[in-house]
């Protein structure tokens, strides 16, 4: 995420606008949940390849990559 969209609407003349309306907004929010996707997809893919001894060195059962990774019980 570059700093220019982390700045107060202000500085972006989107005084009066919100900021969740339009397409490019919809993009925006498809692109973080991708995102998300792609990095949630690589830790689980880090942590099925470690070993039984290097899970349970960071606290970790094989069991439990996807509640640790997505932070909810999946079901």
């Amino acid at each position: 995420m570059s700093m220019s969209s982390l700045a107060p609407a202000a500085a972006h003349g989107a005084v009066g606008r919100r900021s969740d309306d339009g397409p490019l907004a919809a993009l925006k929010r498809w692109w973080v949940a991708c995102m998300a996707r792609r990095i949630e997809a690589a830790a689980i893919a880090r942590l099925s390849s470690m070993s039984d001894r290097e899970l349970k060195d960071i606290g970790l059962v094989r069991s439990n990559i996807l509640v640790a990774v997505k932070g909810r019980a999946q079901g």
